[in-house]
Order: structure tokens, then C-alpha cells, then sequence
């Protein structure tokens, strides 16, 4: 004896735009959400250059959606020297923005700690460990900067290699050697030392750089991002500038899979 099946309900029409209101409700308390995360991570970006003798620093940050998972600022060291930093925490949006917001509570708690750019590291690693296990990770480089000798202390944590120019047409690249901040315990944070002369500068910025490219598909390589800095740059500005003529505009149709971050110090030449 066949069986009956009884016929699928369909939702009614009013059941449909019940849903559909209830879909843009969320949609804009997501946005509105969205949009107090960015003025709070704003809010702990530098917004104004640093004023330092001598000195000019220029700044990029493109976050791939309304926040991000890069974070970068500055501190006085306990000895006078200048403590550039940068940090990229896994992932995107919300999580990642929470990571970046920690990240700069630990930096600050590391610079009254320590008066070494290893000893910070280790402490931002140790706190951040100690908050979230193995579960999260960021990857981290610092630069402890005496502006008066231009003498400079640099250590990396998993982060893309910072990049020295000189005048000469020279690029240097100094690449982290410790592991990204949070995955192990104790690891070891070895310093490196340069000098800056006049009309050197260098640059620290996260790896969505290689991403933010204008040939959607294509990747820049290490070596390329060398090639494409402007050397004789009079100006932070004009060498940030000159990388960022290489990579996407920030109007462009199409997007990049991750945050971009760049920040440029340079000694004024002569000086």
C-alpha cells in the first residue's frame, strides 16, 4: 500500500519577513559594533607624529575589514631611548582587535618593568602566555632607538624582517629570531644592534604588506619589497610613500585577505 507523504511547509510570506527583519537588525548591531571597536583601536593608535629632534616618522594602517589584528606605537624608554613596536595578532575583526588592545597594555607594562627591549619582549610574551595559553599568538618586532647616537637595539619575535635603507642605495635586513610572542614558554630574545646615519631610516610593518598588491593573485616577495624602497627619500613620508605606489590604493575594488601596517623612521640627513 503506498504511503503518504504529507507535502514540506513552506514558510509564509510573513514568516519570511519576520526573518528578514530580524537578519537586519543584526546586521546593523554588528555594524554598530564594529564601528565602536574601530574608535576604541583608533584610540590606541598613535594619532599624531612623534615630535623628535632630528627625526620623522610616517605611518600606514589598513585594517581589511572595520578593525584589525595590527597594532604599532611608541614609548620613552627609562634611559631616554625611543621604543618603536609593532604587533600582528591571529586572525581578523573583534579577536583579533582584543589581541592588538592587550598588546599594547603589555608593552607599556613591559617598559616600566625592563629597561632592555629583550626584557620586554620576554614580559609581553610571559604575560600574554600566561592569559592565553598556546591558544593565541602574535608576532611581534621592536626597536629601542637612541635618537641622540642613533644607535638602535632591535628584537623580533616571529615578525617579518625589518628593513634598514641607507643613502648609498644598501637595503639591510634584519630578520626576527625568536618565535611569535605566546607560542612557547621562555624563549630566548637576542638583540641586534645598528647604527643610523643621517638619511638612513628603517621600516617595520606587518605581512599583509605583501599582500596589498595592485595585481590581484600576486604576491610581493621579500627581495621585491627591498627593490621597490625609494633610497634617496628625503622625507618617512617619501619612502612610505614609495612603497605604497606598489601596492593596492586604498579605493581599490578589490580587497586584500589581510591588514596592512607600516611604520617609517628616518634620520634627517646632515643632522
Amino acid at each position: 500500500m503506498p504511503q503518504y507523504c504529507a507535502p514540506e511547509s513552506r514558510p509564509s510570506r510573513r514568516q519570511l519577513e519576520r526573518q528578514n527583519d530580524e537578519l537586519e537588525r543584526w546586521r546593523r548591531d554588528l555594524e554598530r559594533d564594529l564601528a565602536d571597536a574601530r574608535l576604541t583601536q583608533q584610540s590606541l593608535i598613535p594619532q599624531k607624529p612623534l615630535p623628535l629632534r632630528d627625526w620623522d616618522v610616517a605611518t600606514c594602517y589598513r585594517p581589511v575589514i572595520q578593525v584589525g589584528g595590527d597594532i604599532y606605537g611608541w614609548l620613552r624608554m627609562k634611559d631616554g631611548r625611543i621604543l618603536f613596536w609593532i604587533a600582528d595578532g591571529t586572525g581578523h575583526g573583534a579577536a583579533a582587535a582584543l589581541l592588538t588592545t592587550l598588546a599594547k597594555l603589555l608593552f607599556h607594562h613591559g617598559n616600566e618593568e625592563h629597561d632592555m627591549p629583550a626584557g620586554i619582549m620576554e614580559a609581553v610574551n610571559n604575560d600574554f602566555r600566561s592569559i592565553f595559553g598556546s591558544r593565541s599568538f602574535m608576532t611581534a618586532m621592536c626597536v629601542a632607538l637612541d635618537p641622540v647616537t642613533g644607535k638602535a637595539s632591535i628584537v623580533g619575535a616571529g615578525h617579518p624582517p625589518l628593513l634598514v635603507t641607507r643613502p648609498n642605495g644598501t637595503t639591510e635586513s634584519i630578520a626576527s629570531i625568536a618565535p611569535p610572542l605566546g607560542l612557547i614558554e621562555q624563549p630566548e630574545f637576542t638583540e641586534t644592534a645598528i647604527d643610523l646615519e643621517p638619511g638612513d631610516a628603517f621600516l617595520l610593518y606587518t605581512d599583509g604588506v605583501f599582500r596589498w598588491t595592485k595585481d590581484e593573485g600576486h604576491r610581493l616577495t621579500l627581495a621585491q619589497l627591498e627593490k621597490i624602497l625609494d633610497h634617496s627619500a628625503p622625507t618617512a613620508e617619501a619612502l612610505l610613500k614609495s612603497v605604497l605606489a606598489h601596492t593596492a590604493p586604498e579605493t581599490a575594488a578589490t580587497t586584500s585577505p589581510d591588514d596592512m601596517t607600516l611604520l617609517v623612521v628616518r634620520r634627517g640627513a646632515g643632522k
